[in-house]
């Protein structure tokens, strides 16, 4: 996981910064100014290069590591 971490963006931090704080996919992908078509990609991408299907296992699996964003 900190190998994957490594190769992310500030893009992909502020991704994972607004899952972990239950932000809306509709206001996160306003927020950074992308779409949310692009946002779904980025995040699909993420869950399965850690083998999780959902934004909550995501969550789940960033929280039990303890990993700080």
């Amino acid at each position: 996981l900190e190998d994957l971490l490594c190769h992310f963006d500030e893009t992909d931090f502020k991704i994972i910064s607004g899952l972990l704080n239950k932000v809306k996919y509709e206001t996160l992908a306003d927020e950074l100014f992308i779409s949310i078509d692009t946002l779904k990609y980025r995040t699909k991408k993420m869950f399965a290069a850690v083998k999780v299907s959902s934004r909550e296992g995501f969550i789940e699996l960033i929280c039990k590591y303890n990993i700080q964003i």
